[in-house]
């Protein structure tokens, strides 16, 4: 008589389920190099395998799942410690005797025993390795979005690849180690010394959504006062939960000081426990503890955030001295949905693009009297427009002049509103004068919005005032360096730069532009007129060739049509290189 399952001398495993960074290695033809030479390809692999488990996987806290002899399935808790343990794997893997190994790696929730992984994140990231070439490692969107790009990794985007199994493109990224020569250039003489601070995402063991409330309501706030250049909320949020974030808001963001700290839930409230740091040091200058009820939270109203704004300004202020002398979202949905449409808004991939439009919408819907949903929704019109993927251009003016005047009616004196409604005015009814004060209102009004100052500087670029653009544009780069939108960031100096005669600077800004995100067409075209006048015609013909792949009925004329700077010199300079990059007339 057959035994009962609870007879069994055995158990399955018991299973988790967790957020996991899966790395899957492969080596590259590995039957044939077996056939060639068994016994030392299996002594390699056997080197290759100890070195991983004794040196590379605990440095960078990972798990070795398994080994299939000729590939491995690795698991770690955060995706930088995945990315150096891979480029670190890749690196041993070069010598002395090469391994041909090829990398694929995706970050989600994966059900997880002692023996293995399970999950479609596990079947993802092998199906991203076979994108990979030899001695490379190609990731998802996902893992792209939990790196600093220049400072953990460098990025090519591949743009949508199709893999096997799967009926959708997936977005992919190469990536390799950085180098010094990589780092940021975040070096600019702006119109004061005014200390830099950079407010981290503050931890919480719950309430994530709350913490990251209380982070915005304090960047917000401590822009407004003209004591501080403060770092993007943007920037700041790449460093949430690394052990070294102290270390690279120095560096890298360039802060002076660091505010940081956590949130604990106590009931209907938070105690929130503050800490502001200088970043060089990372002494503690300063540090208060206070409680805030989720509703003051959800209302900007939490008497907390301005307690902690007051005493950060003075900490700082007081701290230079002795050195010299020796903002409201009526829900968490609401919320959420703001910033993941921002997010799809500037992946530029027209699903992601469409869906963004789908959230931002949702987010205006359930806050209508708030200023932020409203004047992503223009920025989302004009980007549309300038990606060629616009039937009436008419309508979509209406509709974006719509979502600008919305926001404004909701906050008059809102930075980000005054920036968007500028931006239609100059993109979509040519009233250049009406956009330069709306901008000039904007940096008043919030010295620290590089935003503002990012499309103030390229409205001095359409008219040729070449090297105003130039330092406005530049001056946002360096309020903003790690900021997710970086890439869009970059592509508006370069046509800044390109304005001012600087093609070589252009092309550079253009580039890594275009290694970040590939399917940003607007990038593509200031590339190619960089390379004409830069005498790189060749390179130009080639970058056009990219570019009316993405956007096949792009003419010299759609380019006069949509340029803003099209009745400037300026404009005709660049309708001629396009020309003769090889744009159709």
């Amino acid at each position: 008589m057959a035994s009962s399952s609870t007879d069994a001398p055995w158990s399955l495993p018991e299973l988790t389920r967790a957020r996991r960074a899966i790395v899957v290695v492969d080596v590259v033809e590995s039957v044939r190099l077996m056939q060639e030479d068994e016994a030392g390809f299996i002594d390699r692999w056997r080197r290759f395998v100890h070195e991983a488990r004794t040196e590379v996987l605990p440095k960078h806290g990972g798990r070795l799942v398994k080994s299939l002899g000729d590939g491995m399935l690795l698991e770690f808790e955060s995706v930088p410690q995945a990315m150096a343990a891979a480029l670190r794997l890749q690196s041993l893997a070069a010598h002395p005797a090469p391994l041909p190994l090829r990398i694929g790696a995706h970050v989600g929730d994966v059900v997880v025993d002692d023996l293995d992984l399970y999950g479609t994140g596990v079947n993802l990231a092998a199906r991203l390795a076979t994108l990979a070439r030899p001695g490379e490692v190609v990731v998802s969107t996902e893992v792209r979005e939990g790196l600093l790009p220049r400072v953990d990794v460098r990025l090519q985007d591949m743009g949508e690849c199709y893999v096997k199994h799967l009926a959708e493109p997936v977005r992919a990224f190469r990536i390799a180690a950085p180098d010094n020569e990589d780092a940021p250039a975040l070096t600019l003489a702006l119109d004061d010394l005014r200390p830099t601070i950079a407010v981290l995402p503050f931890h919480a063991d719950d309430g994530v959504v709350c913490a990251d409330l209380l982070t915005e309501a304090l960047t917000a706030g401590l822009s407004r006062t003209s004591a501080l250049n403060v770092i993007s909320r943007l920037s700041s949020l790449t460093l949430r939960g690394r052990a070294d974030s102290l270390q690279i808001a120095g560096s890298t963001l360039r802060a002076d000081y660091v505010l940081s700290g956590r949130l604990v839930h106590d009931g209907s409230q938070y105690t929130a426990v503050a800490e502001l740091a200088n970043a060089r040091s990372g002494a503690v200058v300063w540090a208060h503890s206070g409680n805030a009820s989720i509703r003051g939270l959800l209302a900007w109203q939490c008497p907390l955030v301005g307690t902690l704004i007051e005493g950060t300004t003075r900490a700082v202020v007081s701290h230079v001295l002795r050195r010299v002398r020796g903002s409201e979202l009526p829900s968490l949905e609401t919320y959420a949905l703001l910033f993941g449409g921002v997010t799809l808004l500037h992946r530029m991939g027209r699903r992601d693009f469409d869906r963004a439009h789908d959230l931002l919408q949702a987010a205006a819907d359930r806050a209508p009297r708030h200023p932020s949903p409203q004047a992503w929704l223009a920025q989302w019109h004009v980007l549309r427009a300038q990606q060629g993927w616009v039937l009436n251009p008419q309508e979509t003016a209406v509709r974006a002049r719509d979502c600008a005047q919305r926001a404004l009616d909701a906050d008059p004196e809102d930075s980000l509103a005054l920036t968007m409604d500028a931006l239609v005015h100059v993109h979509f009814l040519r009233r250049l004068d009406e956009a330069a004060a709306l901008y000039e209102k904007a940096v008043t009004v919030n010295p620290n919005d590089s935003q503002a100052w990012l499309h103030k500087g390229m409205l001095h670029a359409f008219r040729g005032q070449a090297e105003a653009g130039v330092n406005d544009t530049e001056r946002a780069l360096a309020l903003s360096p790690l900021d997710p939108m970086k890439y869009y960031y970059d592509s508006l100096a370069a046509s800044a730069a390109a304005t001012a005669g600087r093609y070589e600077r252009a092309i550079e800004l253009a580039e890594r532009s275009l290694a970040v995100n590939c399917l940003h067409t607007s990038t593509l075209r200031v590339l190619a007129l960089s390379q004409t006048l830069d005498g790189q015609v060749d390179a130009a013909r080639a970058t056009v060739t990219r570019l009316l792949t993405l956007e096949p009925e792009f003419t010299v004329q759609r380019f006069l049509a949509r340029a803003p700077g099209a009745d400037f010199e300026v404009g005709q300079r660049f309708a001629r290189a396009l020309r003769e990059a090889g744009v159709p007339e």
